[in-house]
């Protein structure tokens, strides 16, 4: 059994967005948060592109595709890097993306679907950034397009592609899965395939990894009606091409939201409102409580958290470092 911990000490969030008297208007301010002391700080800014992505490499934040300033999606990659404050262009998408959502490994980020300024109908191809060559290359297309879905890399190498939105108004529940190695790059990447779907179709909502399962929480489903709903899932082995997983359903949020995106420190899970600056928080009600497989989360709650003060109107991405 491992012991659960309260927010890493070493742990810090990222989070870029509006609200700063000092952010110029064509700017995203570029925030740190300490989860363990709930300090905010302002640390720099990036090019404002609504709905990119953020990402996490080393000591770099990559904000990637998004919104230009006529609203279309752009393949630019811009990175700051947090030792030394600088702001460089790196290589292009292969695309224009916005709404576009992934995840990290070690060594690189991997970006799934997004938006093309094709009417309303989502992407399918997928790409990976291997930060030593400075390169992105293309991977597999999913199976099914999709947009500000979830995005989870596990250290074993299973990625697993969740929910979204597919445009012409169908929301998605489905799931795909496929695997890359997590601390090397340039490994070959496997077709994607279904695995178990969600019981509810979201869109924008968070998805992280506890003890090796997976926790969706929040968004908003085909009536856009925001969700407070919180779902677990069993990931399938990826030595069992025929296993699909499961879901089940969980304890709920006490707020509806759609999420940004959910963070994990130590054993706490943060939540992020796309609407407000609010936070809720997800944690053992004991702390150093031991977990175990049988009593899985039962034995944990929700809360409401902190606000914060410093943006408001933040985007999409909110990463660890």
């Amino acid at each position: 059994m491992a012991e659960l911990s309260p927010p890493h000490p070493s742990d810090l969030v990222f989070v870029i967005g509006k609200g700063h008297d000092s952010i110029e208007g064509d700017e995203f301010g570029i925030m740190r948060w300490d989860p363990v002391t709930r300090e905010e700080s302002l640390i720099g800014r990036f090019p404002m592109r609504p709905r990119a992505m953020l990402a996490s490499l080393e000591d770099k934040l990559y904000l990637i595709g998004g919104l230009d300033s006529s609203k279309q999606p752009t393949k630019i990659v811009n990175s700051y890097c947090t030792s030394d404050a600088e702001l460089w262009e790196e290589g292009f998408l292969s695309v224009g993306r916005a709404y576009v959502t992934g995840a990290c490994s070690l060594k690189e980020i991997l970006v799934c679907g997004g938006w093309g300024g094709n009417g309303d109908q989502s992407l399918s191809s997928c790409e990976v950034f291997e930060s030593t060559q400075n390169r992105w290359t293309s991977m597999p297309s999913l199976k099914m397009a999709r947009s500000s879905c979830g995005v989870v890399w596990m250290p074993d190498g299973r990625v697993f592609v969740i929910g979204g939105y597919a445009g012409g108004g169908v929301y998605i529940n489905s799931v795909e899965m496929t695997t890359r190695e997590w601390s090397s790059e340039g490994a070959a990447a496997g077709v994607w395939r279904n695995v178990a779907g969600m019981l509810t179709a979201r869109t924008v909502f968070a998805a992280v990894v506890v003890q090796g399962l997976v926790i969706v929480a929040g968004g908003y489903t085909t009536d856009q009606e925001l969700l407070s709903t919180v779902e677990l899932f069993t990931p399938p082995a990826a030595s069992d091409p025929q296993a699909i997983g499961q879901w089940i359903s969980m304890q709920p949020m006490p707020l509806p939201m759609w999420c940004l995106a959910g963070v994990t420190s130590g054993e706490t899970v943060f939540v992020f409102d796309g609407e407000s600056s609010k936070i809720q928080r997800f944690r053992p009600s004991v702390a150093n409580t031991q977990w175990s497989a049988s009593a899985g989360f039962a034995n944990w709650i929700w809360d409401e958290e902190v606000s914060l003060k410093l943006l408001n109107n933040y985007n999409h991405p909110i990463v660890f470092k």
